[in-house]
């Protein structure tokens, strides 16, 4: 039985630090590990066109930049890039965009839809507040941008109540919107470590309290 191919579309991925980014390589590695072929479409801050990352196939859409000055990251594909997403999405089974926001979400959708791809999407957070015009452009993108991108999707998975609240707020189909909490990695984030190996690791002195 040949495996299902998974087209994962995500703005930023690693060896970029952050978020989406970390949640997005888990899903892909943890797909791998199911047997299922990944692909993974991120823009090009690494300036090369394709690479491997812990196994996983990574190619990049050439971009514009913008915000990353102001902690604001927005990439703008460009229209070179255009055939990245038709080849891959068109290769793929399914495509599951992280990030409703993103002119790279709306285009992978764009490209699902016109090749009969289910499209599941995933949405990391709620409105974020930058104050004054920041906020104006956002509401603006989320009306344009994401309201498109989600309701042309098969599935959204949110991670909370409150982002669930703020996806139907834009359109979302209730039906089709679902909450998926975040996994932790139990390995790395131990809750019954010993208090005393926890004051030695943050350099605590023996009789401090620490709860």
């Amino acid at each position: 039985m040949k495996s299902a191919r998974v087209c994962i579309v995500t703005h930023l991925f690693p060896p970029h630090v952050g978020g989406i980014e970390r949640v997005a390589y888990e899903q892909s590695k943890r797909l791998l590990q199911n047997g299922l072929k990944v692909t993974v479409l991120t823009s090009d801050m690494v300036r090369r066109r394709s690479y491997i990352y812990d196994g996983i196939e990574v190619h990049c859409y050439p971009t514009l930049k913008v915000g990353f000055g102001q902690g604001i990251p927005y990439v703008i594909p460009k229209p070179s890039g255009y055939g990245i997403f038709m080849k891959h999405i068109k290769d793929s089974d399914i495509v599951h965009v992280h990030g409703h926001p993103y002119l790279s979400s709306y285009l992978a959708v764009k490209v699902a839809k016109r090749h009969s791809k289910p499209v599941v999407v995933t949405q990391h957070n709620t409105f974020i507040r930058y104050g004054g015009m920041l906020d104006l452009a956002e509401r603006l993108n989320d009306l344009l941008i994401g309201r498109r991108v989600l309701k042309s999707s098969d599935k959204i998975i949110t991670v909370s109540k409150a982002t669930l609240n703020y996806v139907l707020s834009l359109g979302a189909d209730p039906q089709k919107t679902v909450i998926l909490y975040n996994g932790v990695d139990v390995d790395r984030f131990n809750r019954f470590i010993i208090k005393e190996d926890a004051k030695r690791l943050l350099g605590f002195s023996e009789d401090s309290f620490l709860i």
